[in-house]
C-alpha cells in the first residue's frame, strides 16, 4: 500500500497497528448467500485516535465487467458487519474504506472502476443524485512500466516484476 497508493494517503496511516479483518460476510441470518472478500485490513490513522481505514483488496486474474458493483456490495456488507459488531452510538460516523482491485491478467483492465458509468441514466437526470457512486482503486500489474518497477526496491515491486 505504501508503494502503490498516493503517498499522502499512505503517510497518514499507522502500519504498526495493521489488523486483519474477517472477509466473510453473512448478510442476514436467513440468507443462504454468503459473500466473501479476498482480504480486508484495518489500519489506524496517525492523526485521529480511534479512526481507522478499512482496506479491501480483491485479487483478479480475469477482467470482471461488473467489478464496480461487486466492490460496492463488499463495502456495504463490511460497513453492516462493523455496525453489527461494534454497535456504534446514534449519529456516529462510519470509518472510511478503500477498495483496491489487484489485477494480474494478461490483457489490460478495461472494466469500469466506478458504478456511475454502469448506470443507464444521464447525469443530468433528476434521479442521478440518488444513484450509487462507488469507485475502487485499480492496480493493473501489467500496466506498470517495467523500468518503474525496477527502480523501486520493495517486495511488492519485485512481485509485480
Amino acid at each position: 500500500m505504501r508503494e502503490f497508493v498516493p503517498s499522502e494517503l499512505a503517510a497518514g496511516l499507522n502500519f504498526r497497528g495493521l489488523q486483519r479483518v474477517n472477509p466473510k460476510f453473512y448478510p442476514s441470518l436467513g440468507s443462504a448467500r454468503r459473500r466473501e472478500a479476498d482480504v480486508i485490513w484495518r489500519l489506524p490513522t496517525r492523526k485521529d485516535r480511534g479512526r481507522y481505514l478499512y482496506f479491501l483488496i480483491e485479487f483478479q486474474s480475469t477482467r470482471d465487467e461488473w467489478m464496480a458493483v461487486r466492490t460496492q456490495v463488499y463495502q456495504g456488507l463490511l460497513w453492516q458487519q462493523v455496525i453489527d459488531e461494534q454497535r456504534p452510538q446514534a449519529r456516529a460516523h462510519l470509518h472510511p474504506l478503500l477498495s483496491v482491485v489487484l489485477y494480474n491478467g494478461e490483457r489490460r483492465w478495461e472494466a469500469a472502476t466506478e458504478t456511475g458509468v454502469l448506470i443507464d441514466l444521464s447525469p443530468d437526470s433528476s434521479l442521478w443524485p440518488w444513484q450509487p457512486q462507488v469507485r475502487y482503486c485499480l492496480l493493473d500489474i501489467g500496466a506498470f512500466p517495467r523500468r518503474e518497477l525496477v527502480r523501486r526496491s520493495s517486495p511488492v515491486a519485485l512481485l509485480f516484476r
